[in-house]
C-alpha cells in the first residue's frame, strides 16, 4: 500500500490555511450536562453522556473554541469539562441589536418539539435543574421578568402543550421536582425575589420556553461559520440556520472520537484527572493526526476499486492503524489506568466507522456543506444490499444533516458497518 501523496498533503495543508477553522462554540447549560455525567453534580442531564462525549471530543482535538459566557458564572459552578471548556474559549455574545422574544411561529414549534418522548426528556432535564446549584446558576444571570414575558407569550399563541404538562406532572409526582420552591429560596438568596406566583407547573413550563428562546438569540451571535454544539433543549434554533446541520455533521467527522473513548473511564477517577488528559490527548493529537490520516489517505483507492480482496486489505489496515493511534494515545493521557485492550473499552466498531469515514471524507474540501456528504455511504446505496440497509443508511446521512446526537446516530453506525462488512465479505474477527 502506498504512502500519502505529498500533492494531497499539501492540497490539505493548503486547504487548512485558506480555509480558517471553524470556532466551535457552546453555553452553560451544554457544558452543565457534559460536567454531570461525571458526577459533578445530584443528578444528570438526560443528555450527559452525548454532551460529554461531544464535548470532549472538541476538547481533545486542536480546535477553536468559544463561550456563550454569563457575567456571575463562577468557576466553582463548573465542573472539569466546563472549567477546561471556559478557561481556553474565547468569548462570544448575541448580537444586542437582533433582539428575539417568543412569537406565534416560535410557540408553535416549541408545540411540536416538546411531546410525547421528547415532553418526557424535558421533564427529566428541568429535574436535573432543579437543585439549589444548578438554580443559582440561573437566577443569578437571569431575569424574572424575561421568563414571565415568555410564558405569557407562549400562552397567547394557544398551543396544546398538553404532553408537556403531563410529563412534567409525572416528575413531580415521581422523581419530586421542586422546582418553584428551590427558584424562590436561591432568588431571595441572591437579593432577587420572585415577584410572580408561579407553582411547579408554571415555572417549568416558562423555564424551558426561556431555555429554547435563548437557543435562538445565541445563534444569532455567531459567525456564519461557526458551530455550535447546542444542547437539546435549543436544537431548533439551529435548525433554523441554512447549511449549519450538514456543516456541523460533516465537521463532526473530522474529529478524532476521544470523547467516546474516554466515557468508559468516568468510575475510575477521570474527573479528577480530566484536565490534565485533555492536554496530554491534544498535544499527541496535533503531533500525529496528520500522519495517522495519510495512512488513511493512501488507502482510500483499495477502498474505491470495490475488490473484496483490495478492500479486506484496506478495512484491515485502516483498522490497525486506528486502533494503534488511539491506544498510543490514550496510554499517554492515562498512563495508570488498567491495559486498555484487557478490559475492552476501546469501541472497536467507533474506531472502524471513524476510519472509514475520514477516508471518504479526505478527498473534499474543509468547508463542509452538501458536497462533503461522504461518497463512500452513496456508493454503499447504490450496491447490491437490503431495503432495510438502505434505509438505514439514508437515517444515518439525515441525522448528519439535521443533528448533532452522537448516540441517536450511533445505532445507526452499527447497522451500516454490519451491512458494510457483509458486503465486502469482511470476517468480524477482524474488528
Amino acid at each position: 500500500m502506498q504512502p500519502s501523496t505529498p500533492a494531497r498533503a499539501a492540497e490539505r495543508a493548503a486547504g487548512a490555511t485558506a480555509d480558517p477553522s471553524p470556532s466551535y462554540c457552546a453555553d452553560v447549560t451544554k457544558l452543565l450536562a457534559a460536567d454531570s455525567f461525571l458526577g459533578t453534580y445530584c443528578r444528570e442531564d438526560p443528555e450527559a453522556e452525548s454532551a460529554f462525549i461531544t464535548l470532549t471530543s472538541l476538547l481533545t482535538n486542536p480546535t477553536k473554541r468559544s463561550f456563550f459566557n454569563r457575567a456571575h458564572l463562577i468557576e466553582q459552578q463548573l465542573g472539569p469539562v466546563g472549567r477546561c471548556w471556559k478557561f481556553e474559549a474565547a468569548s462570544a455574545q448575541p448580537r444586542a441589536s437582533q433582539p428575539i422574544a417568543m412569537n406565534r411561529e416560535r410557540a408553535w414549534s416549541f408545540a411540536r418539539i416538546f411531546r410525547a418522548d421528547e415532553a418526557k426528556r424535558a421533564a427529566s432535564w428541568l429535574c436535573f435543574q432543579s437543585s439549589n446549584e444548578l438554580m443559582r446558576v440561573f437566577w443569578q444571570d437571569n431575569k424574572e421578568d424575561d421568563v414571565k414575558e415568555t410564558y405569557d407569550a407562549l400562552g397567547a399563541a394557544n398551543v396544546n402543550l398538553l404532553d408537556l404538562h403531563s410529563a412534567i406532572y409525572e416528575a413531580k409526582r415521581d422523581f419530586g421536582l421542586q422546582l418553584q420552591d428551590i427558584s424562590c429560596r436561591v432568588a431571595a438568596a441572591l437579593e432577587k425575589p420572585l415577584r410572580y406566583a408561579w407553582d411547579d407547573q408554571s415555572l417549568a413550563v416558562a423555564y424551558l420556553a426561556w431555555a429554547y428562546i435563548k437557543g435562538f438569540r445565541y445563534v444569532t451571535g455567531l459567525d456564519p461559520k461557526d458551530i455550535y454544539a447546542v444542547h437539546f433543549t435549543r436544537e431548533h434554533a439551529v435548525d433554523t440556520r441554512s447549511g449549519w446541520a450538514t456543516q456541523i455533521g460533516s465537521a463532526r467527522l473530522r474529529l478524532f472520537p476521544w470523547g467516546e473513548l474516554l466515557a468508559p473511564y468516568r468510575d475510575e477517577g477521570l474527573k479528577m484527572q480530566y484536565p490534565g488528559v485533555v492536554l496530554a490527548l491534544r498535544a499527541y493529537t496535533r503531533a500525529n493526526l496528520e500522519a495517522y490520516l495519510g495512512i488513511l489517505d493512501s488507502l482510500r483507492p483499495y477502498f474505491d476499486s470495490r475488490h473484496s480482496h483490495d478492500a479486506r486489505r484496506a478495512f484491515s489496515r485502516a483498522m490497525s492503524t486506528t486502533t494503534e493511534f488511539a491506544l498510543n494515545g490514550l496510554t499517554q493521557a492515562l498512563p495508570s489506568a488498567p491495559p486498555i485492550a484487557e478490559r475492552k473499552l476501546l469501541d472497536k466498531a467507533i474506531l472502524c466507522w471513524h476510519a472509514v469515514s475520514l477516508i471518504s471524507l479526505l478527498q473534499f474540501p474543509a468547508d463542509g456543506g452538501l458536497h462533503a456528504l461522504p461518497e463512500f455511504y452513496i456508493d454503499i446505496v447504490s450496491l447490491p444490499m437490503s431495503r432495510e440497509a438502505k434505509e438505514t443508511i439514508a437515517d444515518y446521512i439525515h441525522l448528519l444533516k439535521t443533528r448533532w446526537d452522537l448516540r441517536a446516530a450511533l445505532s445507526k453506525k452499527r447497522e451500516i458497518l454490519e451491512s458494510f462488512l457483509h458486503l465486502h465479505g469482511i470476517d468480524r474477527g477482524l474488528w
